[in-house]
């Protein structure tokens, strides 16, 4: 096949949509198919410049286009204006990208922002080509829960009719768990598929666990990694951390924040407030690789999503991630993604925004570390025998190779 992606974010970008469709387009290309990638300019990493030889070496044509930046404080109109503005130049650099590549065989948008999946259906309805479109959140209402829109607003309602739209009008949709699938289809009668999030089997194989050798051994460390937003909530992770610091009711452990995000700041600001600098550190994004050797060198790890119905639809890609680092996880989860955690023994759960349920299961989980240590490789095997990247890849080549084959037919059909 003929594959092409639009997608807001790609590599270099340090995201989980940008990991996501870089392993997509490999393992599409390195199957044999034609791929090529319409995303913008690194602008969710520190990367400075952008050198996609790399991708042309793979056999996948990447095309970026230029938008503006999102800061921290740029509020709705600056979102609607990076995202419209991805959305009409993709466009247009895809219709530049035909003339040297040829009409492809079918275009597969992934959302979040829904404006991807407009440009999806544009460029579907010009090449008379089916349209595949990824739902990795549900929009509007993840904007809601992110702080983006406020809920039952003008853009809420636009965005709303725009969802309903782009789900009635794609060829087939795939998701990444089964209980967006089941919102999908109260909204829609178009084929729905769960393609889970995971990681590549190479990660899987070379994920041995080793300490740094300066590390000191004699104290513990929880560690969280990714976006640090609204729908995270780490302030309450590090207010209760720094209370049972306080209290005397743990002690030899530290909490070590990585990553970035629009409530970053705020964080910082509560732990200078707290005096926590010696017990909370938090500390700039690192590249994939690297962020993998600091979970497999930490003693825990911690997930959360705020209290929210949208929310519990979906899971956390780093879910799996973390998985891989066969590390006990203490989570504040609902939905799929915590079933899957409880599955394996070596991890705890409490509800999304209880901070006394919180609190307990920090207390457990540091009490009872050595016997979650011990089970914790079963995390990594949970992993390996259901959530590789190959294998979920396999399923949406099924869905792209089954409604290229359908359109094939109907205008075999048609002709004859």
């Amino acid at each position: 096949m003929r594959v092409l992606i639009l997608s807001q974010f790609f590599t270099p970008d340090i995201t989980a949509a940008a990991f996501r469709i870089a392993d997509t387009a490999c393992v599409l290309a390195k199957a044999g198919h034609q791929v090529a990638v319409v995303t913008t300019y690194p602008h969710k990493t520190e990367t400075i410049g952008v050198d996609d030889c790399e991708w042309k070496n793979l056999g996948i044509q990447v095309i970026r286009c230029q938008v503006p930046v999102v800061t921290g404080s740029g509020g709705m109109k600056a979102y609607l204006r990076h995202y419209v503005t991805y959305m009409y130049k993709s466009i247009f650099r895809s219709l530049w990208l035909r003339m040297r590549w040829g009409k492809p065989d079918v275009v597969f948008a992934t959302s979040p922002p829904l404006f991807v999946g407009i440009s999806g259906r544009v460029l579907a309805g010009c090449w008379w080509r089916p349209f595949v479109f990824e739902v990795r959140d549900i929009w509007p209402d993840s904007a809601v829960a992110a702080g983006q829109i406020s809920n039952g607003g003008r853009a809420y309602r636009f965005g709303r009719r725009l969802e309903r739209y782009l789900y009635r009008k794609a060829t087939a949709i795939t998701c990444v768990s089964q209980p967006m699938k089941k919102y999908i289809e109260g909204e829609s009668t178009t084929p729905v598929t769960v393609v889970y999030n995971g990681v590549p089997a190479a990660k899987i194989k070379s994920s041995e666990v080793h300490r740094d050798s300066d590390e000191d051994g004699s104290i513990q460390t929880i560690l969280y990694a990714g976006n640090i937003g609204h729908v995270q909530e780490l302030d309450l992770l590090a207010g209760t951390f720094l209370d049972l610091i306080e209290e005397g009711k743990i002690e030899n452990w530290k909490l070590r924040v990585i990553g970035t995000g629009v409530k970053k700041d705020d964080l910082v600001r509560l732990v200078r407030s707290r005096n926590g600098g010696l017990h909370v550190s938090i500390e700039a994004p690192v590249q994939r690789d690297k962020a993998a050797q600091c979970m497999r060198n930490s003693d825990a790890l911690f997930l959360n999503l705020r209290k929210d119905h949208t929310l519990e639809k979906t899971i956390p890609s780093k879910l799996f991630d973390y998985m891989l680092a066969a590390r006990p996880i203490l989570a504040s989860l609902a939905g799929e993604g915590r079933s899957i955690l409880e599955s394996t023994g070596a991890n705890l759960c409490c509800s999304p925004g209880d901070r006394v349920e919180l609190r307990n299961m920090l207390l457990e989980g540091f009490k009872r570390h050595a016997e979650l240590r011990q089970r914790a490789d079963a995390n990594k095997q949970v992993v390996a025998e259901h959530f590789t990247r190959e294998r979920n890849i396999a399923r949406l080549t099924s869905v792209l190779e089954e409604v290229t084959m359908a359109r094939e037919r109907k205008s075999s059909q048609e002709g004859s």
